[in-house]
């Protein structure tokens, strides 16, 4: 019995900490995604290029961009387009896996 009581403590642990680093996650994408708006919103474009590095550096290294250093507001543009449609893709999914739990 002792087995399955440490086996069942164990598992509530390692979902308690899924659920932690989920919402860790969930909270570090939304931040993402107000950084996204501001730097749309931005009309110089020196600032915009800034913001949009600076947003590149805090993705997680697995979605982060290559960005060339030549840009226009086009590909600011589209380039927050694309990081947004992935950071609220990863809510999404990860909304659902806490629903599934």
């Amino acid at each position: 019995m002792q087995i399955e009581d440490s086996t069942m403590e164990s598992m509530n642990s390692m979902m308690d900490s899924q659920e932690s680093l989920a919402a860790h996650e969930f909270q570090h994408f939304d931040k993402i995604l107000k950084l996204i708006e501001k730097c749309s919103g931005e009309q110089d474009i020196d600032k915009k290029i800034q913001l949009l590095n600076f947003i590149n550096s805090v993705l997680p290294e697995e979605i982060q961009l290559k960005i060339p250093s030549l840009i226009t507001d086009d590909y600011v543009e589209s380039t927050l387009y694309n990081i947004e449609t992935v950071c609220k893709g990863r809510i999404k999914l990860r909304n659902h896996y806490l629903l599934a739990l």
